[in-house]
């Protein structure tokens, strides 16, 4: 059998590396904005709260494949 990998492979290797790139500037962007957002706001918890809470979001999602866990197709 040959090992090489198709076109397909390499097409979706290559947009999983971009997304995964794109979350992590992201969560990034997100981290700087939470700390101007406690310094603006005094440390409001409830501001605070929902940053964290989408910064989870995207780390869940995007990093601990959560989704495929779910999934019909049955390959973690």
């Amino acid at each position: 059998m040959d090992q090489t990998p198709s076109a397909t492979d390499k097409t979706k290797k290559q947009f999983l590396y971009r997304r995964g790139l794109i979350v992590l500037i992201a969560l990034i962007v997100l981290e700087i904005f939470d700390y101007f957002m406690a310094q603006w706001s005094n440390g409001s918890i409830t501001i605070l709260a929902v940053l964290a809470l989408i910064n989870a979001v995207l780390i869940i999602q995007y990093y601990m494949h959560v989704a495929t866990l779910f999934s019909l197709e049955g390959d973690h």
